[in-house]
């Protein structure tokens, strides 16, 4: 089997439960070595390959215990597969990569100057798994650092944007920086054409809403109205001059709506903004 376990589900003589408290560090460490074995697989697959080689799932939390270390692993980057700045085709993938990586090392770069900030991108660059020859990787390095945080990658359609724990997803940024729109990039004509005269002062975002009050920022990774809010603080946006903050998503209640704006209201950057929930 793929990480080792016998068939009879047992670990040097131990049967692991994901409901037993005491097996979930041999089952994240096992999770872990599984998503690092194989970067192309999905939740589900990780899911079905644990269950396989032993592991219980007594109680249901096997998948959300994989999601959230697919996430810690992506964020570590130990999901990153090689690609190459030399490569005509890895070229998107680069660029994408190397702006998260700049987000996420956003104060140590910008607290120095060229060409410092570009070396220490290129490192960060070696360090995830983009290789290539040394001039190529600092013309990647110099195009991400000289990129507005609110303006897609040169080929791309997204901006990086840190959630509220820290995780970089990624999302379509309306026209004239008017909003973000938490959706699949096919969808950027559509989005670009639904807005195209954005009002002063209104701030409109889009996110996938479920009847269980949690928003889906990113396919597996679920938000609570509070995070939520803190991801939106974290937008690339000069919340003062704007006034009204406009929420697209589904299945939103009167009730859900006043504690959105409930806890806008208690948040030290978005405190003034009246919100919007049509």
């Amino acid at each position: 089997a793929l990480l080792g376990l016998v068939t009879e589900g047992n670990l040097l003589g131990r049967s692991l439960d994901v409901a037993d408290a005491g097996d979930r560090a041999w089952i994240d460490k096992l999770a872990y070595a599984a998503a690092w074995a194989d970067k192309t697989a999905t939740v589900e697959q990780l899911v079905a390959r644990l269950v396989n080689d032993g592991v219980a799932d007594t109680d249901g939390s096997l998948t959300p215990l994989v999601t959230r270390i697919v996430n810690e692993a992506t964020t570590n980057g130990d999901r990153y597969l090689p690609i190459s700045a030399d490569s005509p085709a890895d070229h998107t993938t680069v660029l994408r990569r190397t702006g998260t990586l700049a987000l996420k090392n956003h104060i140590e770069l910008f607290t120095l100057n060229r060409p410092d900030a570009t070396n220490r991108l290129v490192r960060h660059m070696r360090i995830n798994h983009i290789t290539g020859t040394q001039e190529a990787l600092r013309a990647i390095a110099d195009t991400v650092l000289d990129v507005r945080t609110d303006q897609p990658l040169p080929g791309t359609h997204t901006i990086p944007v840190r959630t509220h724990n820290g995780r970089i997803v990624h999302a379509l940024p309306l026209p004239a920086n008017a909003g973000t729109a938490f959706v699949n990039p096919t969808y950027t004509t559509n989005i670009n054409a639904a807005f195209p005269n954005p009002q002063p002062g209104v701030i409109t975002i889009l996110a996938h809403h479920d009847t269980t009050d949690t928003y889906h920022l990113d396919e597996h990774i679920p938000h609570t109205p509070q995070d939520l809010i803190n991801t939106i603080a974290n937008l690339p946006i000069h919340w003062p001059t704007n006034h009204t903050l406009t929420l697209l998503a589904c299945y939103l209640t009167p009730t859900q709506h006043t504690h959105l704006q409930h806890l806008i209201h208690q948040h030290p950057t978005l405190h003034h903004l009246t919100l919007n929930t049509p």
